[in-house]
């Protein structure tokens, strides 16, 4: 995130005001490209840019905050070209944002199969099954999971930025409430769950409306997981506090977790 707010600041710096037939020539290859649109047209030369700008209502010689935009992949990758940061730069966040790619999905992978190999297994179904049993069938969902995921990575044509900046705004407006909720003594998992349906729901909702109105896709993702999270927050709060459940459970729970040296795991069957 601080890479894209660098991004879109240097942008802003670097064109606005300035006359389109005047600007760097890292500006116009990142336009002929796609990744940089001057007054709504790739332009590939200062004449392509004149020419689109002089044709757009209202254009006063100098170029306005609407009259340019950049894709997502220029706001994750361009900051070294218009910084003139070198190559550097761009090997530190391609490293950081593969490093991200890498924990969400090696923690969407076990959040998924602890789900369906631990909850769904032993508290709906059997209590009495041994943590040996669920321990395999989390595993097992695990290798589904990824020979799913490599089966679609190899069939669909997906753009690794977008993908991953989807796996953010999931994370903000899904699971980060959720993680706020779990200090929330008052807090059951029908809250969480109320909160998670609320976030992510929140953050479609937000995202969409964004997008309806114009706004670029990165400051729609950005609004959607801020909006989603904080939504889904309330949402959490506002039911908990509105409940009558038993609280000694949470509290014992938080109190285990922010003391140094306590246990916080509980003894499991068979572990």
């Amino acid at each position: 995130m601080t890479t894209l707010a660098l991004s879109a600041i240097g942008l802003d710096v670097t064109l606005l005001g300035q006359r389109p037939d005047r600007l760097a020539e890292v500006v116009y290859k990142a336009s002929a490209e796609g990744w940089i649109s001057i007054c709504g047209q790739s332009a590939n030369g200062p004449a392509q840019a004149r020419a689109a700008c002089a044709a757009s209502p209202g254009f006063a010689g100098v170029l306005r905050a609407s009259d340019v935009s950049a894709t997502l992949s220029f706001l994750t990758f361009g900051l070294a070209d218009t910084q003139a940061l070198g190559g550097a730069w761009r090997a530190l966040t391609l490293a950081g944002w593969y490093g991200a790619a890498l924990a969400l999905a090696a923690a969407g992978l076990q959040g998924l199969a602890t789900a369906i190999g631990h909850d769904l297994l032993y508290r709906l179904r059997d209590r009495s099954v041994i943590a040996s049993s669920r321990l395999a069938t989390t595993r097992l969902t695990l290798i589904a999971a990824v020979l799913l995921i490599a089966l679609a990575a190899v069939r669909l044509d997906l753009d690794p930025a977008l993908t991953l900046a989807l796996a953010l705004l999931v994370s903000a407006a899904g699971l980060a409430p959720v993680l706020a909720l779990s200090l929330w003594p008052r807090a059951t998992s029908e809250h969480a769950l109320l909160a998670l349906t609320a976030g992510l729901g929140g953050g479609a909702a937000l995202m969409q409306a964004a997008l309806a109105q114009g706004a670029p896709l990165a400051e729609a993702m950005g609004l959607a997981g801020a909006g989603g999270a904080s939504a889904g927050l309330a949402v959490g709060l506002i039911a908990s506090l509105r409940g009558k459940a038993d609280r000694t459970q949470g509290k014992n729970f938080r109190d285990r977790l922010l003391q140094q040296g306590s246990d916080v795991l509980t003894p499991d069957r068979g572990a």
